[in-house]
Order: structure tokens, then sequence, then C-alpha cells
């Protein structure tokens, strides 16, 4: 260890009266830089679980705002509805569907062969 790598410091204080010599070689850092350092990583650590507790709140309110309207509840789940028959104007079987459910059709088009 070289004569640069050391460094003294001397406090005022009474009850910090006495002498340090702190060595400082690459990566190590002296006592009086993390004590330094300490309230600023506790702000840091507060700032941080705030932060983690407003993000938390946010996304729960986000999917309950999301769910409620999305979703319709009842609490009788009854329906109201009416049911009206269909029948073809024609009797009999129908042997081919020349169309697929959803699919665009024309005026004109055959949609069904019957026998």
């Amino acid at each position: 260890m070289s004569e640069r790598d050391k460094s003294q410091t001397i406090y005022e204080s009474e009850h910090q009266g006495h002498t340090e010599l702190d060595y400082q070689g690459e990566g190590s850092r002296s006592s009086a830089a993390t004590i330094a350092d300490r309230p600023r990583f506790r702000l840091n650590h507060k700032i941080m679980a705030v932060a983690s507790l407003v993000i938390i709140v946010a996304m729960s309110a986000a999917f309950f705002v999301r769910d409620s309207v999305l979703y319709a509840r009842t609490d009788d789940a009854h329906i109201d509805g009416h049911i009206t028959p269909v029948s073809a104007r024609i009797n009999g079987q129908v042997q081919q569907v020349n169309v697929i459910e959803g699919q665009l059709v024309h005026a004109g088009d055959v949609l069904a062969v019957m026998d």
C-alpha cells in the first residue's frame, strides 16, 4: 500500500475527538462517505416504497373499473325476452348449405339446396 492511498481524518468535536485513518484503495469507500450516504439511502427507500404503493393502488383501481365496465352483474339473474318460432315456407330436407356463418351474401345467392 502506498502513501497516497492513506488519508487522515481529524474530528474537532469532543465525542469524535479521536483520529481515524481511512484506507482508500480501488473500489473501497471511506467510512465518512458511507455515513453521509445513509440519510439519502433511507430517503430513496421511502420514495421507492411510496411509489410502489401508488402503482399497486392504481393497478387495483384500474382492474376494478375495467371489471365493472365490461361485466354486468345481477342479483336475480332473470332475463326478459320473447321466443319467436321460425319455420320454412316449404317442406323438405336440406341437402347442402352453400354459405359459412358470418359470410357476406348478396340478393339472389343460393344459400341452401333442398330436395
